[in-house]
């Protein structure tokens, strides 16, 4: 019973630090709706995966949202996987869609994350909105 109270506690823990992240990083990515934000959140993984030129051409579509207005809050949550192998600590991912609304239209932002060495890193991001219009471009991060 103890076990389950502390896996419970340690569970709600990381999704408010997750969820915290989360809106934090979307707030410094989406106020000028700059890459260069992302990149320095992100994992080697998602800067490899994405030239620059590719993700400035994504933001120059993002940024046809406008200016940032509010935010609506985040909603998601983080889980840990455990190998069965000795002395396994877990490897705790997060995905949170985050409610924002822009000048042109609200939006929802998605993030996934992983937690490594204590930190919070991006291993992906999307932005959904009606207000984008049908264009969309073929990179997705």
């Amino acid at each position: 019973m103890a076990t389950f109270g502390y896996f419970g506690w340690r569970g709600l823990g990381l999704d408010h630090a997750g969820s915290a992240y989360a809106q934090t990083a979307i707030t410094a990515i989406t106020t000028h709706w700059d890459w260069r934000e992302l990149r320095a959140r992100a994992t080697d993984d998602l800067n490899h995966r994405i030239s620059e030129q590719k993700l400035s051409s994504l933001f120059v579509w993002y940024s046809s949202l406008g200016r940032r207005v509010a935010e609506k809050g985040c909603r998601g949550n983080s889980i840990t996987i455990y190998k069965s192998f000795p002395g396994d600590t877990g490897t705790i991912t997060g995905r949170y869609d985050c409610e924002e609304t822009f000048q042109e239209g609200d939006a929802t932002v998605s993030i996934t994350l992983i937690r490594q060495n204590g930190s919070w890193l991006i291993t992906g991001f999307r932005v959904n909105s009606d207000a984008l219009g049908a264009e969309t471009p073929t990179e997705r991060i």
